[in-house]
């Protein structure tokens, strides 16, 4: 049986992250990742300023990941261009839409750099082990394959449906925002927007957010009242684009008729949670997931 000091569920961001940073200290670390393929799995790609300072002081270098630098931000309503605010981080290139998988996999090859660093990448973690009131491991799998893992802590960084937090009881407050988001990508539309700029267009109950991304595509989030994907879906795609269409600056609804957009990926809930501790852990045990 494997035995570590700190056992990480979850290899996104936070949890690549922060296993390079116990590595990097001597602290004996273990990361437990579901996905074989990081694309398989979107986890948010823009990077703030503050996530940039943090992986340049653990020594990571940016340029080794394909990024777009986002240089302004506008602001749309009724069609008509209301506002473009001058936002200090977007002029000195501090913002970026950075790809996630190229992220993710060079973290994990500088965290691989340390001995005291394993890697469990397609293991789903199935349980808690216990010592008494102690969590000190977990139960992983792959397939067929079962281990299990020893660890002073384990932290959850396994998100929205942590099993961590659900195996611990913690007793969560869950404020949830209306909207669902639909995402899609399309061509950047240079002639609309030269450069790399962003925008907000502002629709009757709805909006859209668009960010330039690394390949050279848009990213284009629709926020819609929740539980209208539904409706949505039966109308059919043509209709819902005619609606963006129509409600969108003349630039962009220009762009839309000359390019063939592909079904967005499925509604994404926003939502967030405050986790309460129902039951009392005995030191060195786990923590919840990400909201």
């Amino acid at each position: 049986m494997e035995k570590v000091d700190v056992l990480i569920i979850g290899g996104g961001p936070g949890g690549a992250t922060l296993a390079n940073i116990l590595a990097s200290r001597g602290v004996s670390t273990a990361l437990i990742e579901r996905q074989k393929d990081f694309s398989k799995e979107f986890r948010g790609e823009g990077l703030m300023p503050s996530g940039k300072a943090v992986l340049e002081q653990i020594g990571f270098d940016l340029d080794d990941v394909d990024y777009r630098r986002v240089e302004e931000m506008n602001l749309f309503y009724k069609g008509q261009l209301a506002a473009n605010p001058e936002i200090e981080f977007l002029k000195e290139g501090e913002f970026r839409w950075v790809s996630q998988p190229q992220l993710l996999e060079k973290l994990i090859e500088k965290a691989s750099g340390f001995d005291n660093f394993i890697f469990y990448r397609g293991y789903k973690a199935q349980d808690l082990i216990y010592n008494k009131d102690r969590v000190d491991g977990v139960v992983i799998t792959n397939g067929n394959e079962e281990a299990s893992i020893k660890a002073k802590v384990v932290i959850g960084f396994d998100g929205r449906n942590s099993m961590v937090r659900r195996k611990l009881n913690f007793e969560v407050k869950e404020y949830k925002l209306q909207p669902d988001v639909l995402w899609f990508k399309i061509p950047y539309p240079e002639k609309f927007l030269p450069g790399s700029q962003a925008f907000f267009s502002l629709f009757p109950k709805s909006f859209l957010v668009a960010v330039p991304v690394y390949d050279q595509k848009l990213q284009v989030g629709w926020i819609i009242p929740a539980g209208s994907y539904g409706e949505l879906k039966k109308k059919g795609k043509e209709q819902w684009i005619q609606y963006i269409k129509e409600k969108s600056p003349s630039g962009f609804a220009d762009h839309l008729s000359l390019i063939h957009i592909s079904e967005p990926t499925r509604p994404e809930r926003i939502s967030y949670g405050v986790l309460g501790v129902k039951k009392k852990m005995g030191g060195g045990g786990g923590g919840g997931g990400g909201g």
